[in-house]
């Protein structure tokens, strides 16, 4: 199984090159049902970042993709559109591949910032942090980094990743292989939660 790489990887932060943080002028849209997405709606929720970083919802996906809950003030609503790959198309015309879920839209300008679901959280946790709430969690603490990286990356590749290796492999051996060491890694996730709690 190959995933869909993610076209547009901006990062949010204060350095040259990366997007500033803006209040209210950034969306994710995204499916409710997408875990990625949630994953983005947990963090904005833990963090207060509700009407700093706005949440939309797309829902139904068919070949011409993700389509879009168009409520009032709704960015789908600002530009007219009806579809989350008509973002992309805007952003860059000779875009061919469907839009992910979930999606940072600029709101001035309808570009798709990011589609890079794996980091953004990451950025709502740290970049975001002047527009958190007075007693917001820290998700991220800087001693932890480095152990929270790997661990993000091993849930990203062998469980999140894993059930579509499993499902969408080309054989039967690459199934097995694929749920063996998603096994292994629920098994250990299981050890962490009863013994670090």
């Amino acid at each position: 199984f190959r995933r869909q790489r993610n076209a547009f990887t901006a990062r949010f932060g204060t350095k040259p090159g990366e997007v500033k943080p803006e209040f209210g002028r950034y969306h994710v849209l995204g499916a409710i049902g997408c875990g990625w997405n949630r994953r983005q709606r947990k963090v904005i929720r833990l963090l207060g970042l509700d009407k700093a970083f706005p949440v939309e919802v797309s829902y139904g996906r068919d070949r011409d993709g993700w389509k879009l809950r168009n409520t009032p003030g709704s960015v789908g609503e600002k530009f007219g559109f009806t579809r989350l790959n008509e973002f992309y198309g805007l952003t860059d015309p000779t875009y061919s591949a469907r839009g992910t879920s979930p999606s940072v839209i600029d709101a001035e300008t309808g570009h798709v910032v990011t589609n890079n679901y794996h980091l953004l959280s990451l950025d709502l946790e740290t970049a975001w942090k002047p527009f958190q709430k007075a007693d917001a969690p820290d998700l991220y603490p800087a001693n932890l980094r480095g152990e929270i990286d790997l661990l993000n990356q091993q849930i990203f590749d062998d469980v999140n990743n894993g059930t579509y290796k499993i499902l969408f492999a080309t054989n039967v051996r690459a199934a097995e292989a694929a749920y063996t060491v998603f096994k292994a890694r629920l098994t250990d996730y299981d050890f962490r939660l009863a013994s670090r709690r």
